[in-house]
């Protein structure tokens, strides 16, 4: 939406329409940004008519166009207009600034006596500036001139490319508004509300009017904006009566370029003059109007069935009717497609190969995908399908493609042809479907190694809640089975960031005897983040604590475990009598430095120097205790002076 501007105040004036929401501003030119006001609308159409009305009467307050909007982020930056020296120094280099720069232009005779040069430019360059620009909308200020002759030229031509632009380009131009109007008659006393066409009421009615000077305006006026809407779709309907075929290819290069902005409502279709009558000239849900197309009276839009200008130039047109289909950017281009293709191709579609279903489900558009999920369960070759295919369409994002891809994959695909980190691949989907069927797979294959209980592991990291628990129940079920299972598998899944992961895990771990005596898998979980983990650990701590005697490592960890976690009279002689079991006992001083490491941290400095006083003579008598010291006591630096 454009910016306005009142020099004379130093004022200016922006509004943006989104869907039902008008955004407006206002403010000093060159100060600091107003906030902006925003007014919700019952539709897209009353936030629209509510945006032009303002407009028409900011210009009847002084207000003048200054370009797009800048406060309210226009979809283009606007730094004043166009620069005619570089727009003739671009074009001749063939430089890309070109486009941009002659949006900017304001120059109207300039930009008038631009248009044969640029059309006749033989470059491919020239060529594709040109039809950029038609698909820009032809509805710049002062850009009349060079509209009106770039389109005379491509018709005289003949270039039914160039005609296709136009022909999408002046559908945009006229818009009306689907408004309500409240009425109340005094007579009866009754209120009543009705829904009624209105123009834009921003753009100029007719530029010449009886018996008045003409009016200078920079943009098309409605009555213009209809006629070129009127004389494309002419030059496409007496092409159609000519040459058929050339009609279609011409025709579907236009159908191609709608878009859902420029079709998203009743109203824009309706105003969308050449396509309407392309498609549904000849239905009776229409009626034609000096004003544009209407809806007859007591008939709804989705009343419309195909009823094209041209019938002749669609029969046996299947291949390309099916890619309008696939590929048009506007739903209700593929809406138009696709019920053309149900009514004079039915047996084209039932016999669609698997290519063109997987197409259809890969699509962005749900109606294209929609008939995909129809067509697959009756799709012929299945079993033939590589199981690549099948593995990149179940990591789809849309649920219902999904759905049916899970439900024809489970009838034509064995597990036997997945492996099993395929499986967990499938287990790791965000979508349930897809992860219950991973890991329903993955319980199919035989778990012989260590490895692949470290790699079905990864189910603890499931996105689904329900797959992460039954995949952390199955591994731990698996684990406890497994003579060679050590404790670091059990303690990942104890660490796991998911609560329904942790609690079996932990209650394994405590159960287990392999595990549950293991000082280093409580050790390591003494460090986790999470409260129900170092909960568990310090009750399995007590219950060592009050089994094991002094002269155990068991005994010698719950203490280092308890006196740092809970505190009490006997924590400063922890460290103390840890170092001294390691000097004691070397061959444990993998477990035990550690937890050494740990308790030094929690006691005040004297206590830590008498264990590390220790300590430190052991060290300096054993290399290899020394060794591994320096490991897990990276601090720790035992001189000549500790043994005089």
């Amino acid at each position: 939406m454009p910016r306005f501007e009142q020099r004379a105040t130093g004022r200016f004036w922006e509004v943006e329409v989104d869907d039902r929401v008008v955004t407006t501003c206002v403010g000093a030119i060159g100060g600091d940004p107003p906030k902006p006001a925003t007014v919700e609308h019952a539709d897209a159409d009353a936030a629209y008519y509510a945006a032009t009305s303002a407009i028409r009467q900011q210009r009847r307050r002084g207000f003048v166009d200054a370009g797009p909007a800048q406060v309210l982020a226009g979809a283009e930056p606007w730094t004043g207009a166009g620069s005619t020296i570089l727009l003739d120094e671009f074009f001749d280099r063939g430089d890309d600034r070109f486009g941009l720069e002659l949006r900017r232009a304001t120059a109207a005779a300039k930009l008038g006596a631009l248009a044969e040069r640029w059309y006749r430019d033989p470059r491919p360059w020239a060529r594709a500036q040109l039809l950029a620009y038609l698909d820009d909308g032809c509805d710049r200020p002062h850009h009349k001139q060079l509209i009106k002759k770039l389109f005379k030229l491509a018709e005289a031509a003949d270039d039914d490319r160039a005609m296709a632009g136009f022909l999408v380009a002046f559908d945009r131009l006229t818009r009306r508004s689907l408004v309500a109007v409240t009425r109340y008659d005094w007579q009866t006393r009754v209120t009543t509300t009705t829904h009624v066409l209105r123009d834009d009421p921003s753009v100029i009615e007719s530029l010449v009017r009886a018996g008045r000077p003409a009016i200078d305006s920079p943009v098309f006026s409605r009555s213009t904006r209809r006629y070129l809407a009127r004389r494309a779709a002419r030059y496409f309907r007496y092409l159609g009566y000519r040459d058929p075929a050339r009609y279609r290819a011409a025709m579907l290069v236009a159908l191609a370029r709608y878009t859902d902005a420029a079709l998203g409502t009743t109203t824009r279709l309706l105003d969308a003059w050449g396509l309407t009558h392309a498609l549904y000239g000849g239905s009776p849900v229409l009626v034609h109007h000096p004003r544009g197309l209407r809806l007859a009276p007591d008939r709804r839009l989705d009343e419309l069935t195909p009823a094209p200008q041209i019938p002749a130039a669609w029969q046996d047109a299947f291949a390309d009717v099916w890619r309008l289909f696939v590929d048009a950017r506007s739903r209700a281009v593929r809406a138009w497609a696709l019920a053309w293709l149900r009514a004079h191709h039915a047996a084209e579609l039932a016999a669609l190969p698997f290519a063109e279903v997987a197409t259809l489900l890969r699509s962005p558009h749900a109606d294209v995908a929609a008939l995909g999920v129809e067509r697959l369960p009756h799709t012929r070759g299945l079993e033939t399908v590589p199981l690549t295919i099948w593995l990149e369409l179940l990591a789809l994002g849309d649920l219902d493609v999904v759905a049916a891809v899970v439900a024809t994959v489970e009838r034509v695909v064995t597990p036997a042809r997945t492996t099993l980190a395929q499986c967990l691949d499938l287990a790791g989907a965000p979508i349930a479907a897809v992860a219950e069927l991973g890991l329903a797979w993955a319980k199919t294959k035989p778990i012989t190694t260590v490895d692949d209980l470290h790699l079905i592991a990864r189910l603890a990291r499931a996105r689904v809640a329900a797959v992460r628990a039954a995949g952390a129940a199955w591994a731990l079920e698996l684990a406890g089975a497994h003579p060679a299972v050590d404790y670091t598998f059990v303690r990942d899944l104890c660490d796991a960031p998911f609560a329904e992961v942790r609690a079996p895990a932990l209650a394994v771990a405590a159960a287990d005897p392999r595990f549950a005596a293991v000082p280093a898998l409580w050790f390591a979980l003494t460090e986790s983040p999470y409260d129900d983990v170092r909960a568990a650990v310090l009750a399995h701590a007590t219950r060592w604590h009050a089994t094991a005697t002094p002269a155990t490592l068991q005994w010698v960890w719950s203490a280092a475990i308890l006196a740092v976690h809970r505190g009490s009279k006997t924590k400063a002689g922890v460290p103390r009598a840890i170092a001294d079991r390691v000097v004691a006992h070397p061959d444990e001083a993998e477990q035990l430095l550690p937890m050494l490491a740990l308790a030094l941290h929690s006691v005040r400095a004297p206590e830590r120097a008498a264990a590390l006083a220790a300590l430190a003579r052991a060290l300096h008598g054993d290399p290899a205790l020394a060794a591994r010291a320096r490991v897990h006591l990276p601090t720790l630096t035992v001189g000549v002076e500790v043994i005089r």
